[in-house]
């Protein structure tokens, strides 16, 4: 009996940690320069969807997305100018 959880404990490994979660903040400083235009096509497409969606929410404006959210508002009503 004793050997049966010995041999159970004793094929349980532990969890690796060492994973690593990049975020598009994290590309953004550190990727490759030859990747660096995917990670900024990545962005816009994540997030100013997120952020005009914050803004009709709260009718907040994040720093961050202030020029790019305006530049896209002035074109998608027919302003060509920035």
């Amino acid at each position: 009996m004793f050997l049966s959880i010995y041999l159970f404990f004793k094929q349980i490994k532990p969890m690796n940690n060492d994973q690593q979660h990049t975020t598009l903040k994290y590309l953004t400083r550190r990727a490759i320069p030859s990747h660096s235009h995917l990670v900024e096509k990545c962005k816009d497409e994540v997030l100013l969807p997120r952020g005009m969606n914050f803004v009709r929410k709260t009718g907040l404006m994040p720093a961050f997305l202030s020029k790019k959210l305006l530049q896209k508002y002035t074109i998608q009503n027919g302003n060509q100018g920035y």
